[in-house]
């Protein structure tokens, strides 16, 4: 399969090497090195700068859609700040249900509860983070007792 051709590096050669000095990003180097030799393989480059050659390519991809700013930005991962699992209404039904003496007896019953009560499909290792991390509670289940025990 035929690769991308390597996209037009608008840069100099002095802003990419005086921008370099000032940051030390790899994603900078990478573009210094195409710009100094455009007939180097991505192979070369990537491992000049000890990354893989996917790293490479999607560097690529996204300096040719945004250009330097796009390239140097770093996208964060994982939930936006702020960001809950399940809507706030949400939350204090479930805080409000797990005072109740008859509570849940399993982080599953829990889960059915609420996709019956508000339709939200909740993960289980979510809906136990909820009670355990951000509630603070634990589901309380009384251990069974032998029918002979008085």
């Amino acid at each position: 399969m035929p690769r991308a051709p390597l996209p037009p590096i608008t840069e100099t050669l002095e802003e990419l090497r005086q921008r370099l000095q000032a940051e030390r990003k790899r994603r900078l180097h990478m573009l210094l090195l195409f710009k100094e030799d455009p007939t180097r393989t991505r192979e070369a480059v990537a491992q000049h700068l000890a990354a893989s050659r996917n790293t490479i390519g999607r560097w690529l991809r996204r300096y040719a859609r945004g250009g330097l700013e796009a390239l140097l930005s770093i996208e964060r991962r994982g939930p936006k700040p702020g960001q809950r699992t399940v809507p706030r209404p949400v939350y204090v039904a479930i805080q409000k249900r797990l005072r109740q003496p008859e509570g849940f007896a399993g982080y599953k019953q829990l889960q059915q509860w609420i996709y019956e009560a508000f339709g939200l499909e909740v993960p289980y290792k979510s809906v136990y983070n909820l009670v355990r991390y951000h509630l603070g509670a634990k589901l309380k289940v009384p251990r069974p007792v032998h029918p002979k025990k008085a």
